[in-house]
């Protein structure tokens, strides 16, 4: 699976889960939201340390043979429908790629130290993982 794909479909998948477990389970309600966004966080730090020795995706090189060539890595493209030209087209250079770093460290940061959280925890961790 395409990582910049799992980094995206991670917390999408846990906030779903989310909806289904009892509102009193702060414990299964904590763990879920750790799980998904330390996935995050692991996939994100493979992909900066590969991030050298790892080949531009065909298809993903902007200004081709130029002096601003860009080159896009972990490329993933997928045509929702066609006939409106709508598709999901992912990439990351190496300056998004450290936003993205960067984002995978806050939420999961933000998840360890919401365990303060008392009220509401169901909610509040559906919330930040909507995010």
């Amino acid at each position: 699976m395409n990582p910049l794909l799992l980094i995206l479909l991670a917390p999408a998948a846990a906030t779903l889960a989310l909806f289904f477990v009892d509102r009193g389970s702060h414990r299964a309600v904590r763990a879920i939201a750790t799980v998904a966004t330390g996935i995050c966080l692991v996939v994100a730090l493979g992909m900066f340390f590969n991030f050298g020795s790892t080949e531009a995706t065909e298809g993903f090189v902007a200004n081709a043979g130029t002096a601003t060539e860009h080159a896009y890595k972990w490329g993933f493209n997928q045509t929702w429908v066609e006939e409106l030209g709508l598709s999901l087209r992912l990439g990351v250079d190496g300056i998004g790629l450290a936003m993205v770093l960067l984002t995978a460290f806050i939420i999961f940061t933000g998840v360890i130290v919401s365990y303060t959280i008392k009220t509401r925890v169901k909610e509040y961790y559906i919330c930040l993982l909507a995010l």
